[in-house]
């Protein structure tokens, strides 16, 4: 009886981290969608031209703010996928537990199925995702340069925006490669099945 008892707490468990992660992996797009409405409002609000003409002009402290606002917003996606790439490890612990106690491995989906369908090593997260996802910052990266390029300001405010762009853009997506190795890291117990920290 103890070992049914445990067995459907690990599966509840299991049930209810898998539902967090789904959770997150929806929030996603939600990011991208608030992201692309910042944009969309701002350039609008303007009719397109976010060329600013002095330090007076609301479009140049736009173009000062939206890339602070695109690399906190990249910042908010990263830690999103750090607590999915935390739960998927914690998720795959409890599937070994359960596999273990039941002495099959029926419980593979943190295990094996996201790794070969949806991971690292499937062509779709491995290559697609990451150039959409490039290419996504990169045209409004681009955008927001033209448009401060366009200007009448001299070349050391030029110079300096797109130094201070760049610097945004490359450092705010470096918190994301630490996640793989998060995913796959295991869980360790003592011999008193006490949680090793890592």
């Amino acid at each position: 009886m103890k070992g049914e008892q445990k067995l459907h707490a690990l599966t509840e468990q299991w049930k209810e981290i898998n539902g967090f992660i789904n959770k997150l992996d929806t929030e996603v797009w939600i990011v991208f969608t608030i992201l692309g409405s910042i944009y969309g409002v701002v350039i609008t609000a303007f009719d397109g031209n976010m060329i600013p003409t002095d330090y007076m002009d609301t479009r140049f402290w736009l173009l000062i703010m939206l890339p602070i606002i695109s690399a906190a917003i990249i910042g908010c996606l990263a830690n999103n996928f750090r607590w999915v790439a935390i739960a998927r490890m914690y998720a795959s612990s409890i599937e070994k537990e359960i596999n273990d106690a039941i002495g099959k491995e029926s419980f593979i989906w943190n295990l094996y199925i996201i790794d070969d369908f949806v991971g690292k090593n499937n062509m779709h997260n491995a290559i697609v995702m990451p150039v959409i996802i490039l290419l996504f910052f990169s045209i409004l990266c681009l955008y927001l340069l033209v448009s401060m390029f366009t200007s009448e300001f001299n070349c050391i405010i030029k110079s300096l925006y797109l130094l201070y762009t760049l610097a945004l853009f490359i450092v705010s997506p470096l918190s994301f490669w630490q996640n793989g190795k998060i995913r796959k890291t295991e869980i360790k117990f003592d011999e008193n099945n006490e949680y090793i920290r890592q």
